[in-house]
């Protein structure tokens, strides 16, 4: 008989947002048909992007369900992992953080709660879900940031709201320490 000991594992998962691989087809069709963002590049990725993204292993993404059947999904996200080079950083996050030139990351690519939903903390519960996997990242194989890059101004103080501060050379671009 073999035993494993697993130090700082999770023994159960906390997340509620589904795998795009775990889904049904109908369930996605209906998705596609039905969700509205209000943004319409993040709209057209869920439609035309998405299922080829995950088929091929370059953005996997969680799509959070409703049981609502006009509008059956409340929203999603998208990951995946890269590194960062850190000239971009504050100057009290290089000095505090003594970091090598590159770290890797965890990249929010995508983030999006349908308009019906908007506004009711749905956004919080998949960000919680963001730290979560980012925590999981870091324990597995690395992962110094959660990095993002804000559509606009008003997502870009949706993520300040979490303690995202900008790159010194590109304001839209956020980070936040794992």
């Amino acid at each position: 008989m073999l035993f494993v000991y697993m130090r700082k594992q999770p023994t159960m998962s906390v997340t509620l947002a589904i795998p795009y691989a775990d889904m049904a087809k109908q369930e996605i069709n209906d998705f596609r048909e039905k969700f509205d963002c209000g943004e319409p590049s993040l709209n057209e990725y869920l439609v035309n992007t998405m299922g080829q993204h995950n088929k091929k292993g370059i953005t996997p993404s969680f799509l959070l369900p409703s049981t609502d059947p006009l509008h059956p999904l409340i929203g999603y996200y998208s990951l995946t992992h890269g590194q960062l080079d850190c000239s971009g950083l504050t100057e009290s996050t290089k000095k505090k953080l003594k970091l090598p030139n590159v770290v890797p990351i965890l990249r929010l690519s995508r983030l999006a709660i349908d308009k019906n939903f908007a506004k009711q903390g749905f956004g919080k519960i998949l960000m919680a879900e963001v730290f979560y996997r980012a925590q999981i990242s870091k324990q597995n194989g690395g992962c110094v940031f959660i990095v993002v890059d804000a559509l606009h101004e008003e997502a870009k103080k949706y993520y300040e709201a979490y303690g995202f501060e900008s790159m010194v050379d590109n304001p839209l671009q956020l980070y936040l320490k794992v």
